[in-house]
């Protein structure tokens, strides 16, 4: 799968997840090929063919060796009180739920079934997890190779006291507030995994690398360059699971399989409408639930009629056209409306970005 790398070149309010690129991306598409180019883009992804789907944003490393990290997969692991659960396993399930980005090797090691929950709980010793003789540290939230950053984690949230503006006054008052700000090293950087039509989503962030992604923008945060597209090796879909790593917003059609047979964690999303849309009576979007990234899930068995190919015209290019196309099988999820304006109804990315998992990693306990 193909990844386009970023270079941070200040500090992020958060990494950003998938429907704040999307939005991100959407704005600097339109302001480089014009209004109706992006109401073109934008039809596709409501008749359920989106031209491309994307990840959300995940850190990497930028060392010797670029490593690049994804969302750890939410396997059913073994349960307290079960038969194969010990102290020592116990205590390494502890330390596994308080990861949440894992190298793409180590991904696809346990996305292909080669490593079982047991095998994965075995191989934690204090900070570290040891598979196959390959030692990982873990720094904070994060599994890195052993050996490939010093004593700094790929990213760092710092809490940072601002001035608070009296906007009728003009004066601070003496009044402040906090607010998180992540960095990243100088070895660090964000990298999104694309299909679809990756030149479409370069459009979009050669613009949005200047404005900034995310909060804060307007004092500099989020701002960033194109370092160039990489692949990165995982999985394709398989014909039980599939593991999303961006959020994803069910489908009404979706709903109850995704629900009932999946295993995810919940996510709510709410957010602003951007200004150039907004009346002081209406800038809030509707909240929405979405699963979260590593979220898995049971893959569709019949084609969707949902998907397909389509072709855009970009009229800023002479009329040429570009024709895109998306698997019918794996487009899971979708864009609903969150907010309606007098010209335009608002959508929420919800497309999942869907790799394999084999049936052998959701079968939790040891082999025999």
């Amino acid at each position: 799968m193909k990844s386009v790398v970023l270079s941070p070149d200040g500090p992020f309010s958060e990494i950003p997840h998938s429907d704040t690129l999307f939005g991100a991306i959407c704005w600097g598409i339109r302001d480089l090929h014009g209004n109706k180019f992006l109401e073109d883009v934008l039809a596709q992804f409501k008749a359920g063919k989106p031209p491309f789907r994307i990840s959300s944003l995940f850190p990497l490393l930028d060392g010797n060796d670029r490593t690049f990290l994804l969302a750890k997969p939410r396997l059913p692991l073994l349960q307290a009180g079960c038969e194969e659960m010990t102290n020592e396993r116990l205590a390494a399930l502890t330390a596994w739920q308080k990861i949440k980005y894992i190298p793409a090797d180590l991904f696809s090691m346990i996305a292909r079934g080669t490593l079982t929950d047991g095998e994965l709980l075995d191989g934690f010793d204090d900070e570290t997890l040891t598979v196959d003789g390959d030692r990982y540290d873990r720094k904070n939230s994060v599994l890195v190779p052993a050996g490939t950053v010093a004593d700094q984690p790929p990213f760092k949230t710092v809490e940072r006291t601002r001035n608070a503006v009296n906007r009728l006054t003009g004066s601070t008052d003496g009044s402040l507030f906090h607010r998180d700000a992540v960095f990243f090293p100088d070895d660090g950087g964000l990298h999104v995994c694309v299909d679809g039509d990756t030149d479409l989503v370069l459009d979009g962030l050669a613009v949005a690398q200047d404005r900034g992604i995310g909060g804060d923008t307007s004092i500099g945060h989020g701002q960033f360059r194109i370092k160039g597209v990489e692949s990165v090796d995982v999985p394709e879909p398989t014909d039980e699971w599939v593991c999303s790593l961006s959020l994803c917003i069910p489908h009404p059609e979706e709903m109850e399989p995704f629900l009932s047979e999946g295993y995810y964690e919940l996510e709510p999303r709410k957010g602003v409408v951007e200004n150039s849309l907004t009346s002081p009576e209406n800038i809030w979007k509707k909240r929405v639930l979405t699963l979260a990234e590593g979220s898995i899930l049971p893959r569709k068995q019949e084609p969707s009629e949902r998907a397909g190919s389509d072709t855009l015209t970009d009229a800023s290019r002479g009329g040429d056209s570009r024709t895109t196309t998306t698997s019918v099988k794996n487009t899971y999820g979708y864009n609903p409306i969150v907010a309606n304006h007098p010209e335009y109804n608002v959508q929420q990315y919800g497309y999942a970005l869907p790799v394999g998992i084999d049936e052998r990693a959701v079968a939790s306990g040891d082999r025999e």
